[in-house]
């Protein structure tokens, strides 16, 4: 391909003529799967005289071509001669590229390392390598790119498979060392670039593995020895000019950062790792030679800091995780002992104060100051985040030595509060005293706590007065406080219900943050009795609220808030029930409204995140309220026809992250009204298309309320073929789709089930089809299905299909030489038809089999009559404890929840396991590192090829056998006991039958047979006196 004539295509993609432009673009999409294409694209970017704007244009195609075919397997792969040029020629164009296309170049090249390092590129270990060693800046910048690259393909594999990464460790890690220490002195710009690269490579190369050349002395102390030169390393004077967020996204601020990160790294995941056999010998010297003096490090910054150093954020929310660890172990908390005062009162305290940041973007964007506040990713990054886990460390870990501390300073901070003029006040302080407290609400509230019981009086003094303040984060954070000390219990009654009232008054405050917190404080008021009656005069004004509220952040806490209202105030909602519906069903739309889903823009993902979070939780919600007037059939009419056009458009629309909740709300609709309304079936027909169009995946979710339609619209099913032809073609997509899984299949089975027992007599057309699908994995037992609750709903297929229409489906069976398999697989596995549902569907098909003439049965079903009998002597031998199971899970799940009243009592021994510190010895350390190694053993698995999806379903498809007191069937009104009586009178007057059943029947079945007999009389009588009562009852 002419690289020039290519680039004359680039160029007119930028004509100012867009029908220039749109032939351009599609002359480049008719180009790119040619030979020659990639390699033209990257001789284009590799020409430093090339037009700028070009060779930006040709690299990001470039990017986005070898990303859509550089793996060999794909549709449209680029061809092995492009591909040699690429790894060839790509390194050099990196290094006369400009940052903006050496970006996609490295994004390239990472795709290229991940697929062709080391077997199809073996030579670009050494030639990166060669890079480093060169003098020429330029290359050795290329080459620490390059490196972080290579780094991260191997950071995440298994540890067996991540031998390249030692090699890479080995052979160049000694001459970045030394880059580093080159440019250890210097204050350029140039200089922390590199030293920021170089501490990401080797932060990257530590992060879920620390290989065994790296937990040696020669190694750890050199590389240690760079990291506390940077941290110690005064700030150069270009970091220290102009405003906080300038110097924060300094340069060598991120550099200090990452010198910080790596020692944490090395501490939190590593060097407290004592109990593994890989780093205990590690940890052990870690701990006691290196954490010492990285701490000590760390706290003449903080003094330093404390002095009128500036620190930034990041800096010093890696400073307060590092000393939170530390709080733990016996050597480091000696260490922090005597700096423990200046620590809280000059660290801890000014990071939770109220901030001119917090005010400014309070002021600037409220819902992104709350979305701060409540976002876990935010604090994970936080400095008052991490202020608040030091705090509690300090506090938790070494109660007996610091909470009276503790409390003291912040009482103080008060008192001097109080005792100020007010106009002399500084707010902000009381805020962070106030934060305080709220920061260790649990350790507070305690049993071992001395203050506990004058929390009360704490609230009252010090926290009532702020819902009144001129000063709207005080208002915000005494409605937080009420929040956190919910379960105080106030002398007087009185002020329980005060601190309700203020929190609902805060609602309606004219700052939103002050509303979203009042909000989420309200909740917890719902479990005291006394507030339970106060808010139900408020209940509909109080849903109000949160319905404005809704309207002007997008939050999913808040959705839960209100359907737990809803859940706990229907009968005073019920009248405004459709009102309600009214405002969340306008609201759910404005949210999806300013979802763009047909964008692949990144940057508005996260945004796009919290409205379908948000979105979710309306759905919540509005199902809670269906559920909740499920009493009143005219309302639910009315709200089906308010619900019904959002369901249908997130099926139109496609929006799966939502199908989970918008199927339970088409569930809830048609269930509580038992019936199917003219409006649901329109969202049928939207259901299919969704299932058709991607929603295979999503049978679980769509299981209960296709049940429904069939369970409560039967007439329409009986009237209307293609209605029952929709509900098989989701049945035969599910059994032979491959995206579908086993517990897939048993949905599907269920889906059977739910036609064959629902539409008796007017499905005979797919008895032959329903038997083609189930055995498809039944005439292999031993390979075809892994799970035996699928094998079970397999073989329940073929039951219920002999329970709807016996004659013919023996027939078939017959035709087909499956008859003795069939009935052999039944009876092998009758132990794991365990519940009361499977038992009573045996017993209805075999009755099924008894009824028909003995003549008319295949031969092999005569001779097997015997055990036909035994089988259902056996099946009502276990009947009774299945129907008492039943009961019993029936019972659970109807028992009111009860408070553990042993919880105080779990607090307590939890403090004994962590307030080891009277012994002088290290507290229990339970981090997040667990989770950590568990994600990077999970997506080693994932790099490896290794899918445990598997051994999930398996362990999922488990709880479908369990009994489900929600589940109901029409098997659910037979009684298995008159079943059997009737089809033994059957037996009694044919003579055949009759005589037949005489000859294989023993003594002792003969005995059972009779109880039966007995049981089944009694239940009769049962029936009888119920039936008589209920008329009563209907008379009178």
């Amino acid at each position: 391909m002419d690289p020039a004539a290519l680039y004359q295509i680039f160029g007119a993609s930028f004509s100012s003529d867009a029908n220039v432009r749109m032939q351009a673009e599609l002359e480049l999409h008719k180009l790119e799967e040619n030979d020659g294409f990639v390699s033209s694209l990257l001789q284009i970017i590799g020409t430093p005289a090339s037009e700028q704007a070009v060779r930006q244009a040709a690299a990001i195609f470039f990017k986005n071509r070898i990303q859509k075919g550089w793996e060999p397997a794909r549709d449209k792969a680029i061809g092995e001669a492009d591909r040699a040029i690429v790894r060839q020629s790509i390194v050099e164009a990196l290094l006369i590229s400009p940052e903006t296309i050496r970006k996609q170049l490295i994004a390239s090249i990472s795709i290229i390392l991940n697929s062709d390092y080391p077997d199809k590129w073996p030579g670009f270990l050494q030639s990166l390598h060669s890079m480093l060693q060169s003098n020429d800046s330029t290359h050795v910048y290329g080459g620490l790119l390059l490196l972080r690259e290579l780094v991260k393909v191997f950071h995440l594999k298994k540890l067996e498979k991540r031998t390249p990464l030692n090699e890479i460790i080995q052979l160049v890690f000694p001459t970045i060392q030394a880059i580093a220490n080159g440019v250890l002195e210097s204050e350029t710009i140039e200089a922390a670039e590199i030293l920021k690269l170089v501490l990401k490579i080797y932060h990257t190369s530590i992060q879920y593995e620390l290989s065994a050349i790296q937990q040696e002395s020669s190694w750890i102390v050199p590389w240690g020895s760079i990291f506390i030169k940077i941290v110690e390393k005064p700030p150069p004077a270009c970091s220290l000019e102009g405003s906080d967020e300038d110097r924060e996204a300094h340069v060598w601020w991120k550099t200090k950062k990452w010198a910080y990160h790596c020692l944490l790294k090395l501490f939190s995941r590593y060097g407290t790792n004592l109990k593994d056999p890989k780093y205990g010998a590690f940890a052990a010297t870690f701990l006691n030679h290196f954490a010492p003096n990285i701490l000590q490090t760390f706290l003449a910054q903080i003094h330093q800091h404390v002095a009128g150093q500036w620190l930034s954020s990041r800096v010093k929310q890696q400073l307060a995780t590092f000393i939170a660890d530390c709080v733990k172990h016996k050597n480091t908390w000696a260490l922090i002992k005597p700096h423990l005062e200046m620590l809280i009162q000059n660290f801890i305290f000014p990071a939770l104060c109220f901030s001119e940041q917090d005010q400014s973007v309070w002021e600037e964007n409220p819902v992104e100051f709350i979305n701060k506040k409540v976002d876990p990713i935010e604090s994970f990054y936080s400095l008052s985040a991490a202020a608040e886990v030091l705090l509690i460390g300090i506090v938790r870990d070494r109660f007996s030595q610091t909470f009276i501390p503790v409390v003291t300073l912040i009482n103080n901070i008060l008192t001097q509060y109080n005792s100020t003029p007010e106009g002399q006040r500084n707010p902000r302080r009381k805020d962070g005293a106030l934060n305080m407290m709220g920061v260790l609400a649990f350790d507070v509230l305690k049993k071992q706590s001395s203050i506990k019981d004058q929390m009360d009086q704490f609230l009252i003094t010090h926290v009532f007065p702020e819902f009144d303040s001129p000063h709207a984060f005080l208002r915000l954070r005494a409605c937080d406080l009420i929040h956190r000390y919910i379960d105080v219990d106030f002398a007087n009654p009185e002020h329980k219900i005060f601190s309700f009232q203020k929190v609902l008054n805060a609602m309606q405050d004219p700052e939103l943050p002050v509303r979203i917190t009042a909000a989420l404080a309200l909740g917890p008021f719902r479990e005291y009795a006394e507030i339970h009656a106060a808010m139900i005069p408020h209940a509909p004004e109080i849903m109000q609220a949160f319905l404005n509220l809704t309207n002007e952040i997008d939050m999913d806490t808040l959705s839960d808030v209100m359907e737990d209202f809803v859940a706990d105030y229907a009968e005073q909602l019920t009248p405004f029930a459709i009102q309600l519906t009214t405002q969340m069903t306008a609201t759910f739309m404005r949210i999806l409204g300013e979802v763009n889903f047909d964008s692949d823009d990144l940057e508005n993902l996260d945004e796009d995140a919290d409205k379908i979070l948000a979105a979710s939780g309306v759905l919540k919600t509005l199902c809670t309220l269906v559920v909740a007037v499920d009493a009143s059939p005219d309302i639910l009419r009315q709200l089906e026809v308010l619900v019904a056009p959002i369901i249908i458009y997130v099926l139109e629309k496609n929006v799966m992250d939502l199908y989970e909740d918008t199927f339970e709300l088409l569930d809830s609709c048609t269930y509580c009204l038992k019936a199917i309304s003219p409006v649901m079936w329109t969202v049928f027909d939207y259901v299919y298309r969704a299932f058709k169009a991607d929603a295979v995946d999503y049978i679980q979710n769509m299981l209960p309320s296709l049940d429904n339609f069939i369970s409560f619209g039967k007439e329409v099913f009986v009237q209307n073929k293609a209605y029952q032809h929709i509900i098989y073609d989701i049945i035969e997509s599910v059994f032979v789709s491959a995206q579908a899984g086993e517990t897939d299949r048993i949905y599907a089975c269920q889906l059977i089930e739910s036609l064959l027992l629902n539409l008796r007599g007017q499905v005979d057309q797919y008895i032959p089809q329903f038997l083609d699908l189930a055995f498809r994995y039944l005439k292999d037992d031993t390979q075809a299905i892994r799970s035996h609750p699928f094998r079970i709903h397999c073989l329940e297929v073929v039951i219920n299909c002999i329970f709807y229409n016996p004659t013919a489906t023996l027939a078939l069976l017959e035709q087909a030489g499956l008859t003795t398999t069939f009935f052999t697989l039944w009876f092998k596995h009758l132990e794991d038809f365990t519940r009361v549902h499977d038992k009573k569907l045996c017993i209805s098909a075999i009755c099924a089999i008894m009824d028909l003439p003995v003549e008319s049965l295949p031969a092999s079903v005569q001779s097997g009559y015997a055990q036909i009998v035994a089988v259902m002597v056996s099946i009502f031998d276990s009947l009774p404890a299945a129907l008492e199971e039943r009961q019993k899970v029936i019972d659970d799940s109807n028992a009111d929840w009860e408070e553990d009243e042993d919880d105080d009592e779990g607090d307590e021994d939890l403090d004994e396991i962590n307030d080891d510190d009277e012994a002088g010895g290290d507290v229990a350390n339970i981090s997040e590192e667990e989770y950590l190694e568990f994600l990077s053993k999970e997506q080693g698995k994932i790099s490896a090829g290794d899918d445990d999806e598997d051994d999930f379903d398996d362990w999922f498809v488990e709880d479908i056998m369990e009994e489900d007191p929600f589940h109901t069937t029409p098997l659910d009104d037979v009684d298995a006991y008159i079943r059997f009586q009737e089809t033994l009178n059957s037996i009694a007057s044919r003579p055949a039958a009759f005589t037949l059943l005489k000859q294989v029947v023993n003594a002792e079945q003969q005995a059972k047979l009779d109880n039966i007999i007995v049981t089944a009389n009694d239940n009769r009588v049962k029936q009888a006196e119920a039936a008589a009562k209920k008329q009563q009852q209907q008379q009178a």
